[in-house]
């Protein structure tokens, strides 16, 4: 619609693969530091686009923040931000396996943060509270360990250098501070019992294998109460 509706738009690409453009088809390769480039060779990345759209705080462009726009997902308010990209364009961080409601899937949810040399903290928060099924009590686990780079250019975690054990119960929450490093690292939420809505409750239209509700916030200096929830 966007592109319909504004005519100088010459290009669109998004992370994901799922818009076709015009412009670079497929999600764009990925380099150690968030570099982001639509060719074989990082140095020479391809097309570069002026502005993007974030869905804050699980994408974080390396840019100047122009403006936010808030639209509804999941019954509650989430933000996109307009943001005008560094160049080349480059990414602070991302996450992915996360759907628009904020729910993870059948394969979990990744957190990749990209280098800049600063360490900081991360704030996980891992919820069921908008689930009121009967779903039983779920291990969930938190990992950290550093990020690489696949021969398919792009982001995994390597070899985990901490965990985190907790559980997860319908209509509960769990936040979790962890510190972390100033390299590039990676985080996961795994969520060992899934459930399908629609098989708990039949008037439900949901066949979605979910976990959990996760996010995943950067900070470079957290407040003062996130201390009384930092994960040991």
């Amino acid at each position: 619609m966007l592109e319909f509706w504004n005519r100088s738009i010459v290009t669109v690409g998004s992370l994901d693969g799922t818009v076709d453009g015009p412009g670079p088809a497929g999600a764009p390769n990925l380099t150690k530091n968030g570099t982001i480039y639509w060719t074989s060779n990082p140095r020479n990345p391809g097309r570069q686009y002026a502005y993007a759209v974030e869905d804050w705080p699980c994408v974080d462009f390396a840019g100047t923040y122009r403006g936010k726009h808030y639209y509804r997902a999941g019954g509650g308010m989430k933000a996109w931000h307009l943001v005008q990209l560094t160049h080349p364009n480059r990414l602070r961080a991302e996450c992915v396996g996360i759907y628009p409601d904020g729910w993870s899937g059948a394969a979990d949810s990744q957190y990749f943060r990209f280098s800049e040399g600063k360490g900081g903290w991360l704030r996980i928060v891992v919820s069921r509270r908008n689930w009121g099924g009967p779903t039983g009590p779920s291990p969930v686990h938190i990992l950290l360990a550093p990020l690489v780079i696949l021969p398919t250019r792009q982001p995994a975690l390597s070899r985990t250098s901490r965990q985190v054990d907790l559980s997860i119960d319908s209509e509960q929450t769990k936040v979790c501070w962890l510190p972390a490093p100033a390299d590039q690292f990676g985080a996961a939420v795994v969520v060992d019992n899934k459930f399908i809505p629609h098989q708990i409750d039949p008037s439900s239209g949901d066949v979605r294998v979910l976990g959990a509700e996760v996010s995943y916030d950067f900070f470079r200096k957290p407040p003062p109460h996130a201390m009384r929830n930092r994960c040991r």
